[in-house]
């Protein structure tokens, strides 16, 4: 098995319309035994994850036009294995693409 946030990404192609997505400056709160609840921001009912692309699929670069290196905004919880650092997400799941300095801002919450 697989362990996203434990591999190198450049080993790992993902297929489909799988987009590969490294989170960033995710702030959380870590329990005793390993357990970790993630904190993101939430707009009503749902929650936004903020990340770096990594790799993605020809189908993927194809209909959405990201490439590796674009910042994300993403659905937090369409991500395959969402505890891991690097997340596997389809591309039907990404809200909008951000520049380096907005996804910071995003994250800071000034945007």
């Amino acid at each position: 098995m697989i362990e996203y946030g434990y591999t190198k990404y450049n080993s790992i192609k993902p297929i489909g319309n799988c987009i590969l997505i490294k989170k960033l400056n995710e702030t959380g709160l870590r329990k005793s035994h390993g357990l970790y609840i993630p904190e993101v921001k939430k707009f009503e009912n749902n929650k936004i994850g903020v990340g770096k692309v990594l790799n993605l699929s020809k189908k993927a670069k194809e209909e959405t036009g990201v490439k590796a290196g674009d910042y994300v905004l993403y659905d937090y919880y369409s991500a395959f294995n969402d505890a891991a650092i690097n997340v596997l997400v389809n591309y039907e799941n990404l809200l909008i693409v951000l520049s380096k300095e907005e996804a910071e801002a995003f994250l800071n919450g000034s945007l």
